[in-house]
């Protein structure tokens, strides 16, 4: 079988690890795949297994794979033609843009399967456009997009855009949550439409995990994310502000990452005066000897699809907290990894409390090895189909 997987960048955290681990196991089945990404400098190269074979892009599609100010920084010239094509977006459509640009671009093939590995964001944007680009410039038997998100609270709906997915063979959703919201929007789509989880790279866990950070601390939370509107950082401290009037220590809660709301997360820790029990220690290229000796992850989002951290604690052997998301009682509560709680600041509040006095039957769970074996299942079941 001969495989093609496109993406426009590996910037984006979720999605670029979510297709680090999907290119192991395919490297391990008998595929010949190759990848094509937009912006070749955003790969890991030391992360793709070296059975898959990385493409050049035409240089048209860097317009397509990077921010305006990063393209700018590498060509003058390609940066307005970004300018150009992201208003010939907003002013038509984001198809009609590419439309064009894709004239520049050369056709590939011909492959038995071909992934866009991720989606449409909206029907007058410009970016990604991998969808597209299988539809328009690709040769393959089928046509696959990657659906990573709940699409009814990230923005990226458009009615418009059932036409678009119209153009595609298979519609591939990363959880039953996600793709139920998926239909609810685009409901004559049923028929193509399937769950294909995301795998998770255990050897890798195993071994990036240690040593393992000890805490002084008899409770450790830890959460690793992105610092953004969608985690709900500011409701969450607020829950904490209140919980440190009734249990003033003893505990702590771990934060790493980095993103737009990281100022604004570390002036409220200083104003609600939890500098003893909020540690937020920014960006870690590897977060996992942080999970080990934690007592509870907290995924306390507004919204999610189905986050990878997920699989991750499983494979640790770390019970989650998690707000009530599209695909939170699938991944957590039905897998034994969990609790999910009501989606907002006074469940947050009743949850950690009960967890720091001993009220929630939460434990150090047995570490889950075999993780990956729904997605196996799933991605099986996919290449018989074909």
């Amino acid at each position: 079988m001969k495989m093609l997987i496109v993406i426009d960048n590996f910037y984006l955290g979720g999605i670029a690890t979510s297709l680090y681990n999907f290119l192991q196991e395919i490297s391990r089945r008998p595929i010949d795949c190759d990848l094509l990404v937009f912006d070749p400098s955003s790969i890991k190269r030391e992360r793709i297994p070296k059975n898959i074979r990385i493409l050049t892009p035409d240089k048209h599609l860097l317009i397509l794979g990077n921010y305006l100010r990063d393209i700018f920084a590498r060509s003058k010239r390609m940066g307005l033609l970004r300018v150009f094509y992201t208003s010939l977006s907003q002013l038509l459509s984001g198809d009609q843009a590419r439309s064009l640009l894709f004239r520049f671009v050369r056709t590939r093939g011909d492959y038995d399967l071909a992934i866009a590995y991720t989606y449409d964001y909206g029907w007058h944007k410009l970016t990604p456009g991998c969808r597209q680009y299988l539809a328009d410039k690709v040769r393959a038997k089928t046509k696959a997009v990657y659906i990573h998100a709940d699409i009814s609270k990230d923005g990226s709906f458009d009615r418009r855009l059932e036409a678009c997915y119209n153009t595609i063979d298979r519609i591939l959703c990363v959880s039953e949550g996600c793709k139920n919201i998926f239909l609810q929007r685009f409901p004559s789509l049923r028929e193509k439409t399937a769950v294909l989880e995301n795998f998770t790279d255990v050897d890798r866990i195993l071994h990036m995990m240690a040593p393992a950070v000890r805490y002084q601390e008899k409770t450790v939370f830890i959460t690793a994310s992105r610092l953004v509107e969608q985690k709900a950082y500011f409701r969450a401290l607020h829950a904490f502000y209140r919980i440190k009037e009734v249990i003033p220590d003893g505990y702590k809660w771990v934060i790493i990452g980095d993103g737009s709301q990281r100022a604004a997360i570390q002036k409220k820790i200083r104003e609600y005066r939890l500098e003893k029990i909020v540690e937020l220690i920014g960006q870690k290229d590897n977060p996992y000897p942080y999970f080990p000796n934690a007592s509870c992850y907290l995924l306390l989002s507004y919204h999610e699809a189905a986050p990878m951290v997920i699989n991750e604690c499983g494979v640790i052997g770390l019970p989650v907290i998690s707000t009530e998301t599209c695909s939170a009682k699938e991944l957590v509560e039905e897998r034994g990894r969990g609790w999910v709680i009501k989606n907002n600041e006074d469940a947050i509040y009743e949850a950690v409390l009960a967890f720091l006095e001993g009220r929630v039957a939460l434990s150090q769970m047995t570490s889950d090895l075999k993780c990956n074996a729904q997605a196996e299942t799933e991605l099986q079941a996919l290449l018989e189909s074909l």
